[in-house]
């Protein structure tokens, strides 16, 4: 057996793209931008039900636990009586969108994803302005196990419900994995509403195969809302069995580039690599991309020649795989990716060096990541410092060992400083290092801003192939002015006066202690300097005899002489 030496270079680097209109194909790793204009609720559910939303909505967790998600953590349901309550209910009158990522432990009936709906008192369900659910309301319909929307009537919380119910065409939801699910319903409260499901990055369109006024539901005023369930009520509550994770709701019907990038955030594009020897002469690599986008097109690019090979490949949130053919020369590639929408195209950033070398028998790769990067490699994801050994299959007599050795680059030292507290008007100036791409939030790209407005200053760096990012938060300095009101006291004892001993004083006798006595009766005044602003107070103070003595006479005589006709007590002071 001939043994062949292979080596295959892999060069990772990032760069920033910034891309206001959104309009670019994304980069390797890339988070896409999401427009949050009308998002009232976002549940990230990374160890906590805080809603992260616009909304002023609040979320009670009765029995989810947080385990792990597709994005961080998530909320598990045990799909008997767990479920999260939304107060206040949130209407479903207008447009809306609902974008979650889902799990499904077993597809027992009616799991509930989302709902809004009247509350009866006791066992039954009531009216209900939408639920989202899987294997919901099973019937004939369709058939089991499918995504459906429902708006319910009823009549005084008894008998059967009838409403208005819809499922998604051409799909058949299957447990035991992760799916991105969404539903856009247009004029709710129209019988004529458009509704509309998104699984994965597939639009289906939907049925309805119920059809009744259901105008009630939109004039009873006792809904309540729920994530991961129907209802509070058993045996109508429905709750969700399994994981629920990145739960949105938009008060507006989302366009479809919008939900692709909601997908996109928990989906980043991604790079994988297999080797192949062929016939002792080469090597030949297949790089598959992951996660490609909806309207992108990906086409082989030979970096080395500066020519495109092959075909290009329509992306679908799928895997796209490129076979280099038989490499005898040192050549690198990557992918092209364009967008079919804005004819916008970009080369991703990560490079692949195919390097062989005929008549060795081990090859020598080396990764190059960033801290908290991880690198596919043959189907497993590595993270640095680390060492792989793979034996290439043999093929017609041939066979290679490959030594990967997985490196992290130098940590960039990014650090904004903690939240800071700054008075009205003023501008605190924010830095970084000199690195070579810098992004703010304001958009500038200099090393250096004056942050002028109270608020959430963010800043992205790249640098030596790895990207870091920090935050600051600058709130308001509020300070209440101190007021002395005008006071007494009495002769001999003075008023001793103590003001916080966290500003400056500057009293009318040039005495700068936040402590005095005053003996005098008078008009008095104080500068006090705090730490946003200098101002002047003055008061009076009023000092009285307080060493008086009350006599009672023992005798009067009313007789109207003048003298002791009324009887009352008498106060004689020192």
């Amino acid at each position: 057996m001939q043994l062949t030496l292979k080596s295959v270079f892999i060069v990772l680097f990032l760069s920033i793209i910034v891309n206001v209109l959104a309009q670019c194909p994304n980069n390797m790793h890339q988070q896409p931008t999401i427009n949050t204009i009308g998002q009232i609720l976002y549940f990230p559910f990374n160890g906590n039900a805080t809603n992260m939303g616009s909304g002023s909505y609040s979320a009670s967790v009765n029995g989810p636990t947080y385990v792990n998600g597709i994005c961080g953590q998530a909320a598990h349901f045990d799909g008997v009586d767990d479920y999260i309550k939304i107060t206040p209910y949130v209407p479903l009158m207008g447009d809306y969108t609902i974008a979650t990522w889902v799990y499904v432990d077993s597809l027992t009936t009616n799991l509930a994803v989302f709902a809004t709906r009247d509350q009866c008192t006791s066992t039954y369900r009531g009216y209900s302005q939408g639920e989202l659910g899987i294997n919901y309301y099973n019937n004939t319909a369709g058939g089991p196990n499918k995504i459906r929307y429902v708006i319910n009537k009823h009549q005084n919380c008894t008998g059967w419900s009838l409403g208005e119910r819809y499922y998604a065409n051409n799909y058949t939801y299957a447990s035991g994995s992760w799916h991105f699910i969404a539903l856009r319903v247009q004029n709710n409260i129209s019988n004529s509403r458009t509704v509309e499901f998104f699984v994965d990055c597939q639009l289906l369109s939907s049925t309805k195969y119920n059809s009744t006024d259901v105008s009630g539901a939109f004039s009873s005023t006792n809904h309540k809302s729920f994530i991961g369930a129907a209802s509070e009520i058993l045996p109508w509550m429905y709750s969700f069995n399994g994981i629920i994770d990145e739960f949105r709701l938009f008060n507006r019907f989302l366009s479809d580039e919008e939900i692709y990038t909601l997908y996109e955030q928990c989906k980043t594009l991604d790079m994988a690599v297999n080797e192949y020897n062929i016939a002792c002469q080469g090597d030949s690599l297949v790089i598959e991309v992951l996660n490609t986008q909806p309207n992108v097109s990906y086409q082989l690019y030979d970096s080395t020649n500066q020519v495109l090979v092959g075909s290009s490949l329509a992306g679908g949130c799928n895997s796209l795989f490129f076979n280099t053919g038989l490499i005898t020369v040192p050549t690198g590639f990557t992918v092209k990716a364009i967008s079919s929408t804005s004819s916008c195209s970009i080369i991703l950033d990560t490079l692949i060096i195919i390097n062989p070398i005929i008549g060795y028998t081990q090859a020598y790769d080396t990764v190059s990541i960033c801290f908290g990067d991880s690198v596919l490699i043959n189907g497993t994801y590595y993270s640095g410092p680390n060492t792989i050994i793979d034996t290439i299959p043999m093929v017609s007599g041939c066979d290679s060992i490959v030594n990967t050795t997985v490196e992290n680059v130098q940590l960039l030292n990014l650090d904004l400083g903690p939240d800071q507290i700054i008075c009205e008007n003023d501008s605190m100036l924010l830095s970084v290092a000199n690195y070579s791409s810098i992004l703010w939030n304001t958009g500038s790209t200099s090393n250096s801003i004056w942050a002028n407005n109270i608020g959430s200053y963010w800043v992205v760096v790249a640098d030596s192939g790895c990207v870091a990012s920090d935050t600051v938060e600058l709130m308001l300095q509020n300070i209440d002015s101190i007021k002395i009101s005008d006071q007494s006291a009495c002769i001999g004892d003075g008023l001793p006066l103590s003001l916080p001993s966290s500003n400056q004083y500057l009293w009318w006798d040039n005495s700068t202690s936040n402590l005095i006595l005053i003996s005098d009766s008078g008009e008095f005044w104080v500068q006090i300097t705090d730490a946003c602003k200098t101002y002047t107070d003055t008061f009076t103070v009023k000092l009285k005899d307080c060493n008086c003595a009350i006599y009672i006479p023992n005798v009067f005589t009313p007789n109207n002489d003048g003298l002791n006709d009324n009887f009352y007590a008498v106060m004689q002071c020192e």
